[in-house]
């Protein structure tokens, strides 16, 4: 990952660590879609349609909070890291059981669904 996409993971787990969580992470999704309906063997419609967006889950005082939006820019990507640490800390006053995690080392990954032409 480089460029913008990387300019935004920086700055939302910035945002959410320097707010006071212990560990944040962020997703991004991107999702394209594409229809087709055939009538009496004739194209009747076609569409298409793609969406992206990201989500901020972060761990303070053993509670998560979580918070996304649909705008990917680096500001939106701040107000959205405050968001989910402001969630957790509200979360962790609701009481429950506390969060730890364990020590491993992090995993990192991508995922793409393998796409046919038939």
């Amino acid at each position: 990952m480089d460029g913008p996409m990387h300019d935004l993971v920086d700055q939302a787990l910035d945002a959410a660590t320097g707010s006071g969580a212990a560990y944040a992470d962020i997703r991004i999704i991107e999702h394209e879609t594409e229809a087709l309906t055939v009538k009496n063997g004739s194209l009747a419609a076609a569409s298409s349609d793609r969406s992206s967006g990201f989500g901020v889950r972060a761990l303070v005082d053993g509670a998560w909070g979580f918070a996304s939006s649909p705008d990917l820019t680096a500001g939106e990507a701040t107000a959205v890291a405050r968001r989910a640490v402001a969630i957790a800390r509200a979360s962790h006053l609701a009481g429950g059981a506390r969060v730890v995690l364990d020590d491993s080392p992090p995993e990192r990954g991508t995922f793409a669904t393998p796409i046919a032409e038939d």
